[in-house]
C-alpha cells in the first residue's frame, strides 16, 4: 500500500513540474495528449488496448504517443497500463471479496496468470498472497477490543 502512494506522489511530482533527477521539468505539466491518453486509460482498464488504438484515440502516430509516454512518463504505454491495471487489482483484492481471476477480469486481463504475474512484477506478492494477507490483517483488526476515549 505504502509502495502504491510513494508511485502517486512520484507521479503527481512529475506532472506539477518537480525536478526528478538531472531532468528540469519545472512549470511543465504533462502534454495534453499524455493527459488524454492516462485519462483514457483509467476511464476503460477492462478494455483491449493497443497503442496504435490509443494512438488513434489523441489522433498522434504510436511511435509518437511512445516517445511521449518515455519522455513524460518514464515508461511505455503499455508498461503503464500493465501498471494502473496491476494497481486497481490491488484495490479490488483489498476492497471486495473478488477471486484473484474475476479482479484480474475487471481490470481487463482475461488470462489469470498474466493477471498474476503482472501484478506480482508491480506489487512484489502474488495477488493471492497480499488478499489474503490484508484479509487476515482487517479480521485481526476488528477484533481487537475497542477501547473507549479517556475524558
Amino acid at each position: 500500500m505504502l509502495s502504491n502512494a510513494s508511485e502517486v506522489f512520484d507521479a503527481v511530482g512529475r506532472f506539477s513540474g518537480v525536478s526528478t533527477g538531472n531532468r528540469d521539468v519545472a512549470g511543465m505539466g504533462p502534454r495534453r495528449e499524455i493527459a488524454v491518453a492516462i485519462a483514457l486509460l483509467r476511464a476503460d482498464l477492462s478494455r483491449p488496448w493497443r497503442v496504435d488504438e490509443l494512438a488513434r484515440e489523441i489522433s498522434v502516430s504510436p511511435a509518437h504517443l511512445a516517445r511521449l509516454f518515455r519522455a513524460q512518463i518514464g515508461i511505455s504505454p503499455a508498461a503503464f497500463l500493465r501498471q494502473i491495471r496491476a494497481d486497481h487489482m490491488a484495490e479490488l483484492l483489498l476492497t471486495t471479496d473478488l477471486t484473484v481471476r474475476d479482479a484480474g477480469a475487471a481490470v481487463g486481463w482475461e488470462d489469470a496468470a498474466v493477471a498474476s504475474r503482472s501484478f506480482k512484477q508491480r506489487h512484489g506478492v502474488a495477488p493471492r498472497v497480499y488478499a489474503s494477507t490484508y484479509r487476515r490483517s482487517v479480521a485481526k483488526f476488528e477484533t481487537l477490543p475497542r477501547q473507549s476515549p479517556k475524558p
